[in-house]
């Protein structure tokens, strides 16, 4: 594809810089891939908070673009939860930040600190549907299933491409109706 062709071999945040620019003027290159390479490049630079604008970005734009490929490593996540706390020092009031927080300390099993960074982000924005999906994960985790599927249902109200709110909606459903609840 024209998009890695262009810009993979240095992956400088000047070149990701680029590419979104060139998609911008109506080329029909994958904006979620540049906002995601540009993520990273920013990321291992360490400008975070640059960083999680373009992560959120390229994840809004398609989600199956986010930090961690596929499940991840507790490294990986601690990592991640690392850097979004330089982040949070840069800048405290983007609640994306807390969101991505959230999720991060969700897969590292922590889920009553996931719930208190996911309520910061919510606080931020009260219409964060993807917070209120990963505080439904948290909910679930915690063992609150009627919580977890309110939060869900609400989050996928919010936002109808919230793939993460239709899943977990999913599972709680199933896992009622297989136990006759």
């Amino acid at each position: 594809r024209y998009a890695e062709v262009y810009v993979w071999p240095s992956r400088s945040t000047r070149d990701w810089d680029e590419l979104v620019r060139i998609d911008l003027y109506g080329l029909s290159l994958e904006r979620g891939f540049a906002y995601y390479e540009r993520a990273r490049a920013k990321r291992s630079l360490g400008l975070w908070d640059e960083s999680v604008a373009d992560m959120t970005q390229a994840m809004l734009l398609d989600s199956k673009y986010q930090w961690i490929e596929g499940p991840g490593t507790r490294r990986d996540w601690s990592r991640l939860l690392d850097d979004l706390g330089r982040a949070l020092k840069l800048n405290a009031k983007r609640a994306w930040t807390h969101a991505w927080q959230g999720l991060a300390l969700l897969r590292l099993g922590r889920p009553l600190e996931a719930r208190r960074a996911l309520s910061r982000a919510r606080a931020l924005d009260p219409r964060h549907a993807w917070a209120l999906a990963w505080q439904a994960e948290a909910s679930w985790a915690c063992g609150d299933g009627a919580r977890a599927l309110s939060q869900a249902g609400q989050a996928r109200r919010l936002d109808p491409a919230c793939s993460d709110a239709h899943g977990l909606e999913a599972l709680v459903f199933h896992r009622d109706l297989a136990l006759g609840v």
